[in-house]
């Protein structure tokens, strides 16, 4: 009788131990990242979403479904570029319908089509884990968690989905951003009276999320940058500082120019801007649930 091999059979028993330890750290870490990263990954995995290509396609019709897991009213505003004769959509969540009284969260879903800041190669899409995904990972939770928020009876909550910031057919000296552009230009469409305030989210996923008050914004609605940053402090006092930088034209530009009083939350910080390496390894899950958290505490104290 062949005596078992004992010595074989610990280093087998070893090695299975070992590939169900990195099955575990792979598959685990895919099911635990979060509802931010993943939402982020499943935008990515469109490719680059800048107007015109198939992963613009995808986005749409990604946020589109994702928001009718909600409770909100979809209203999608749909146009062609005069300029390139691309359709727009901008995606407009609308919450406690018949109040007269309306605030906008918004943020931008599309993404660059050349990587400007790119140190080896400035022609290249842009991923856009940071600017385009975590913006829109993170209202489109707002959106699907909105019921659950208590908010004031008497407030609408629009959360807008703007198409086309990105969009630079003519270079970034004629950067107009599209979406926000025609919402803005085209309010009387959706409101009986002017939004109440409006706040831009934008490029928030970094690892070192930091947040600054935008100029712009302090001049537009300097009020609600102060209420805006002591929920901010009181929630991660690391990230929201008492630093203001230079105006930055984004999505709230033409919002103010239209009139309804906006501020801009973004971590213009982030080195990865605008370069190829915008991706999903820069992203934190821990971010996004902060600014989510900020968002979500600003909805509900707004009266």
């Amino acid at each position: 009788m062949k005596k078992p091999n004992n010595h074989k059979s610990l280093t087998f028993f070893i090695a299975l131990v070992l590939v169900a330890i990195v099955a575990f750290a792979i598959f685990g870490y895919i099911k635990t990242a979060g509802p931010f990263l993943d939402s982020v990954k499943t935008q990515l995995s469109f490719g680059p979403r800048f107007v015109g290509s198939k992963g613009h396609q995808k986005v749409k019709e990604y946020i589109s479904t994702e928001l009718g897991q909600s409770n909100a009213k979809i209203t999608r505003q749909e146009w062609v570029d005069e300029k390139t004769g691309e359709t727009l959509i901008n995606f407009v969540a609308r919450f406690n319908e018949s109040a007269s009284d309306r605030i906008i969260i918004a943020t931008h879903y599309d993404t660059d089509p050349t990587a400007t800041k790119d140190s080896a190669d400035k022609t290249k899409p842009v991923a856009g884990a940071s600017d385009g995904a975590s913006g829109t990972a993170v209202l489109l939770k707002l959106a699907k968690d909105f019921e659950k928020l208590g908010i004031e009876p008497g407030l609408g909550v629009d959360i807008v989905f703007f198409d086309a910031e990105n969009y630079q057919p003519g270079g970034f000296a004629e950067w107009t951003p599209k979406g926000s552009s025609f919402f803005s230009n085209n309010l009387n469409d959706l409101y009986s009276k002017p939004p109440k305030k409006a706040l831009v989210v934008d490029m928030v996923c970094d690892k070192n999320l930091n947040f600054k008050k935008e100029k712009a914004s302090i001049q537009s609605n300097s009020a609600d940058v102060d209420f805006l940053w002591n929920i901010g402090k009181s929630t991660d006092k690391e990230v929201f500082k008492d630093i203001v930088t230079s105006e930055i034209k984004d999505d709230h530009t033409p919002l103010i120019k239209a009139g309804v009083p906006s501020i801009l939350l973004i971590d213009l910080d982030y080195p990865y801007h605008n370069t190829t390496k915008d991706t999903l390894d820069k992203c934190s899950e821990k971010s996004m649930t902060t600014t989510y958290e900020v968002v979500r505490k600003y909805i509900q104290k707004t009266k």
